[in-house]
């Protein structure tokens, strides 16, 4: 098992970026992690906060408009899973933007902002979310603003091992 961050400048075989459908009335994909063949990942969603254990997803979001400015509040995130075979994803949350509008990107890598932004953003999963190989972890936004992927920044920690190595985190 290694720690591993997935960050979305990295892009290519792991992660696509895609822009959302600024029209749409439902979230659209921007942002879509690929388990790789051989491998399964855990997004955890408990992290040592301050006052000890807490639930929540260390996720750390920056999007931004082709302006540079953030998109809107009131933009909704949605986080998701697409197994193989599929018909559709899983929702697992769906979230205001303005959980992360107005904390910095360096702010949201801060202790005292981990607590406040991570134990809001529970995936309700226990202790873990495991994906297992093919599956694709999926971020959605619905709002009034394109976000801009040369502007734009996103990430989150997860555990990386073999096939079958996470099975009692399920």
């Amino acid at each position: 098992m290694a720690k591993k961050t997935v960050i979305s400048s990295e892009s290519g075989s792991l992660v696509a970026l895609t822009a959302n459908v600024v029209a749409a009335n439902v979230p659209t994909p921007i942002f879509t992690f690929t388990v790789p063949r051989g491998a399964e990942f855990v997004i955890p969603n408990q992290f040592q906060g301050k006052g000890g254990k807490t639930t929540g997803f260390d996720l750390k979001l920056d999007l931004n408009k082709a302006s540079g400015q953030r998109i809107s509040g009131s933009s909704k995130i949605e986080i998701s899973v697409m197994g193989p075979g599929w018909e559709a994803p899983k929702r697992y949350r769906t979230l205001p933007f303005s959980i992360w509008r107005d904390v910095t990107l360096n702010q949201q890598k801060s202790a005292e902002y981990v607590d406040q932004i991570a134990g809001q953003v529970d995936l309700n999963v226990g202790p873990g979310l495991v994906l297992m190989q093919d599956y694709k972890f999926i971020i959605s936004v619905q709002g009034p603003d394109q976000v801009d992927w040369s502007k734009s920044y996103v990430e989150f920690g997860t555990l990386e091992g073999k096939p079958g190595e996470f099975s009692g985190v399920r």
